[in-house]
């Protein structure tokens, strides 16, 4: 699993956190999201700097 997964997945264990709620806040959908996370789809830059505000983690943390 690569990092990204492995933090959202983290982040969807919180009460409250669902990929929908994910995924409206990075302005995509669920799908979207699905794929970026599966893999299917890279992330871009910008998606992957919103995404660590996001999930509260650092873009380190990716690596």
């Amino acid at each position: 699993m690569d990092k990204i997964a492995e933090k959202v997945g983290a982040w969807l264990l919180i009460a409250g956190h669902t990929k929908q709620v994910l995924a409206e806040k990075l302005g995509m959908s669920v799908g979207t999201l699905n794929n970026r996370l599966s893999g299917e789809f890279e992330w871009s830059w910008s998606e992957v700097c919103q995404l660590s505000e996001i999930i509260g983690c650092q873009l380190s943390d990716f690596r």
